[in-house]
C-alpha cells in the first residue's frame, strides 16, 4: 500500500494535537507500507486551493494508493476543494480527509458539498459527523491514540522525585492541564482549583502556538503554575500529578479527541473533563473518569477524584493504542470499516 500524507501540520515540535496525530499515524503506517509525507509550507508553497505543478508532478511520480489530507482544523469547503485537487493529481488513489474539528456550513455551501466529496472523511465528534451528513461520502469516527509505554503509571517514589525535580510541593494535591493559554480553552477554571486547600494547579502550555499573555499573567497571579517551555518528557508532568483537568468547552479550541486526556488516562490518573467532542462516544463516566457541566461542580469532583480508592482509567484508554487506531483507519480508508 503506497500512502501519501499531506498537510500543513507535519513539521515543528510535536506539542500540538493535529501535528501529533499526523506524526503518530504516519509512523505506524511506515512499519508495513511505504509512506511519503508532503509538508505544505516548508516543502511546497501552494495557494489556498493547492494549485501546484510541483505537487502534481510529485504525486503522479509516487502513484499512491491512499492520500490522506490532514486539514489544519476542520472539513471546511476549502479543505474539500483541496482534497479534490489532490484527487485530480492522483486519480488512481483514494483521497481521504482527516478533520479533527467540526465545520459549520452556510446553506449555499451545503448544496455544493457533494461536488467536492472525497472518498471518505474522518471526524472526531458527533457534531462533525452531523455537519457532514449529506456530503455524499463515507464519514468515519477517528479516535486519537496513545503510547501506553511512554504514558504509564509510576511508583510513589518516582512521583516524589519528579516533584522535587520540578519544584512542586511533595505533599499537596496537584491538578494538571496540558494545552494552550487561551480563553477559548476555559483555562480560567484552573484558578478556581488553585484556591482549594492544599492544592496546586499546573498548566503546561504549547511552545509552538501563540499564547494569551494577559491571561497568563492573570493565572500566575492566582497561583497557577505555568510551564511555557517545550518539555520533551511531558510524561513527567503527568507522573507527578494527582488529577487531570480538561475544562475546554469550545469545539474549536482543541481537536475532537484531546490527546492529553488519553495520555492522562494511560497514566491511570483520575480525569475530570467536560463532555468534549468524541470523549462521551468513547468513554462512559466512572472508574476515575468524571464529566462536569458547570464550574460549580468542580470542587466536589476534585474532592472525589483525590479520594478514589481505585482508578481504572488506564484500562479504559488501553483500547486506543496508536497501532490499533492506525490499523483501523487504513481499513476504513479502503472501505472495509463501517461509516458512522
Amino acid at each position: 500500500m503506497r500512502i501519501c500524507v499531506v498537510g500543513e501540520w507535519l513539521h515543528g515540535r510535536p506539542d500540538e494535537g493535529i501535528h501529533n496525530l499526523a506524526q503518530h499515524l504516519s509512523h505506524e503506517w511506515r512499519k508495513d507500507h511505504p509512506v511519503w509525507t508532503i509538508r505544505i509550507g516548508p516543502d511546497f508553497a501552494v495557494n489556498r486551493l493547492f494549485l501546484s505543478v510541483k505537487l502534481c508532478k510529485l504525486l503522479r511520480s509516487i502513484r499512491p494508493d491512499l492520500v490522506f489530507y490532514i486539514s489544519p482544523s476542520s472539513a471546511k469547503t476549502t479543505a474539500l476543494v483541496r482534497a479534490k485537487m489532490l484527487k485530480a493529481y492522483s486519480p488512481q488513489a483514494r483521497v481521504l480527509v482527516i478533520a479533527c474539528q467540526p465545520a459549520a456550513y452556510r446553506a449555499s455551501e451545503r448544496h455544493l458539498l457533494p461536488l467536492f466529496a472525497p472518498d471518505g472523511i474522518f471526524v472526531q465528534s458527533p457534531r462533525g459527523e452531523e455537519a457532514l451528513g449529506k456530503v455524499g461520502c463515507p464519514v468515519h469516527f477517528l479516535p486519537s491514540g496513545v503510547d501506553l509505554a511512554r504514558f504509564a503509571p509510576v511508583e510513589p517514589g518516582r512521583k516524589v522525585a519528579l516533584r522535587r525535580q520540578y519544584g512542586v510541593d511533595e505533599d499537596g494535591l496537584v491538578l494538571l492541564h496540558v494545552g494552550h493559554i487561551r480563553r477559548s480553552r476555559n483555562v480560567e477554571l484552573l484558578s478556581l482549583v488553585s484556591r482549594l486547600p492544599n492544592t496546586q494547579a499546573i498548566l503546561v502550555a504549547s511552545s509552538t502556538v501563540s499564547q494569551d499573555e494577559l491571561l497568563a499573567c492573570e493565572l500566575a497571579r492566582r497561583n497557577v503554575r505555568i510551564i511555557r517551555h517545550f518539555v520533551p518528557h511531558v510524561e513527567d508532568l503527568y507522573h507527578l500529578a494527582d488529577v487531570y483537568l480538561f475544562p475546554v468547552v469550545s469545539e474549536h479550541a482543541a481537536i475532537g479527541v484531546p490527546l492529553s486526556v488519553l495520555e492522562a488516562m494511560a497514566c491511570n490518573l483520575p480525569v475530570i473533563t467536560t463532555r468534549f467532542g468524541g470523549l462521551p462516544m468513547m468513554f462512559h463516566e466512572g472508574q476515575g473518569l468524571f464529566y462536569f457541566d458547570n464550574e460549580s461542580q468542580l470542587p466536589e469532583l476534585v474532592r472525589k477524584a483525590s479520594r478514589l480508592s481505585a482508578c481504572s482509567t488506564r484500562v479504559m484508554a488501553g483500547a486506543y493504542t496508536w497501532s490499533s487506531v492506525a490499523t483501523d483507519v487504513l481499513a476504513m480508508a479502503q472501505g472495509e470499516g463501517h461509516p458512522l
